[in-house]
């Protein structure tokens, strides 16, 4: 595949595994430790809507409120968010688009691997940019460009999915 092909690509994402991660949490509390250790932060999930219902589900748990369906969708109405995230029905659709709890490590393994794919793209697009800044310096361009990689691998070291 050549770099135009490229162009107007989806960054590497995953939105079925995604729903499944947050379905999963919502079915099921002995998903949630498991999802937390995978998935240390919302900036895992492409899509925004599911970074919100990721970091909704992180307050309650944080409050040491329920994680479940009917408390997730009262948080969000209590803020006038529940349009934001496609309402109840979405939630209901998280929900029951879950194939298993059970393989919820992989899924979050799935979300963590493409979340690192992008972040790969991004370190990639600056190295390019420096790349072409002739004011750099060679080494300071390489140098970044080794802490944008080094970056990348700490991340994918520091939370590995169990």
């Amino acid at each position: 595949m050549n770099s135009n092909d490229k162009l107007g690509k989806l960054p590497p994402q995953n939105l079925e595994a995604e729903r499944s991660v947050l379905g999963a949490m919502l079915l099921e509390k002995g998903t949630i430790p498991k999802v937390l250790q995978a998935l240390p932060d919302s900036d895992n999930f492409y899509s925004e809507i599911h970074r919100l219902i990721y970091q909704e589900i992180i307050r309650l748990l944080n409050k040491n409120k329920p994680v479940d369906i009917v408390t997730l969708k009262e948080e969000f109405r209590k803020k006038n968010k529940l349009k934001d995230i496609g309402g109840a029905v979405y939630l209901a659709d998280l929900v029951n688009s879950v194939p298993t709890t059970a393989n919820v490590d992989y899924y979050a393994q799935i979300v963590r691997e493409k979340c690192i794919l992008r972040d790969l793209l991004k370190a990639v697009a600056s190295i390019t940019s420096l790349s072409y800044d002739s004011s750099q310096d060679l080494d300071v361009i390489l140098d970044k460009a080794q802490s944008f990689i080094f970056d990348i691998t700490r991340k994918r070291i520091k939370s590995p999915v169990v």
